[in-house]
């Protein structure tokens, strides 16, 4: 038998109306918005986390240098290179020391007077003017001397100095360092006022150091509002964000140095 078809009726055909086109078209721009946004956020939220990784890594770097320096203030074995502390802060964040620790393996002397010149074992020669053995330490960007930068950018300063004159100029060795206090304390922990006159710079045996450091890139903390109150151990506030908040990210350290080699 023959089957007849009607002439209307043909097999389906494939493919899409226009109308699944422009829905189907409708649902890929949406989904790829979607994947857009998404990666933005992911990219940004590294970015924001690279900025404040850098932030802690920043401020704990230079903390730990301070905190090795400021430590051997006042180290002098042959007690002839006058090593100690020589100026305490103006306003607390200014910082002048000196130690011993070099020199003595070539100087032609014998600085432990046991017969023998330029031993291993004698690294003092009694005197502080070579290597790293003055230093002082300040704030940049801080024309008011109040221990908080002007503006930015602010790095903590260190430079090898000489008592008479100074040696080298000033070196960055921490940037976007807002904040720098010091704050001294007496054989009994009580705090000598700064700052500190020539008499009472024998009697400190211990350093609190605060530092406030700062995102460098505050376009990505857009999302962030900072309103803390910074403050050193003692209750000073050093930083108010709470009356002019801003988006910059900050991270506050503080740690206090037993100087072991001061009233020895």
């Amino acid at each position: 038998m023959i089957e007849v078809r009607n002439a209307e009726t043909r097999a389906d055909q494939n493919g899409f109306t226009l109308v699944e086109m422009l829905v189907a078209m409708a649902i890929s721009s949406i989904m790829l918005a979607v994947i857009v946004v998404t990666y933005q956020s992911q990219a940004q939220s590294h970015m924001t986390q690279q900025e404040v990784v850098d932030m802690h890594q920043n401020a704990r770097a230079a903390l730990d240098l301070m905190a090795r320096e400021i430590r051997m203030a006042g180290l002098d074995p042959t007690g002839n290179a006058g090593a100690g502390i020589y100026a305490a802060g103006a306003t607390s964040a200014y910082l002048h020391f000196s130690r011993d620790f070099t020199g003595g393996e070539s100087d032609g002397a014998d600085n432990d007077s046991d017969g023998t010149i330029d031993e291993a074992d004698e690294w003092y020669d009694g005197a502080v003017g070579t290597g790293n053995e003055e230093i002082e330490y300040r704030l940049s960007n801080d024309a008011n001397n109040d221990g908080v930068a002007d503006g930015f950018p602010c790095s903590l300063q260190r430079r090898v100095s000489i008592s008479t004159s100074p040696g080298s100029p000033w070196q960055n060795v921490a940037d976007n360092i807002e904040a720098l206090n010091f704050v001294y304390l007496d054989a009994s922990s009580a705090v000598i006022p700064a700052p500190v006159s020539s008499a009472n710079l024998a009697n400190i045996r211990s350093i609190q150091v605060t530092i406030i450091a700062r995102s460098n890139n505050p376009v990505m903390m857009r999302k962030f509002t900072d309103r803390n109150v910074y403050a050193n151990q003692q209750g000073t506030v050093l930083l108010n964000k709470s009356a002019s908040p801003d988006t910059v990210r900050r991270i506050e350290l503080t740690t206090t140095i037993q100087c072991r080699n001061l009233g020895l």
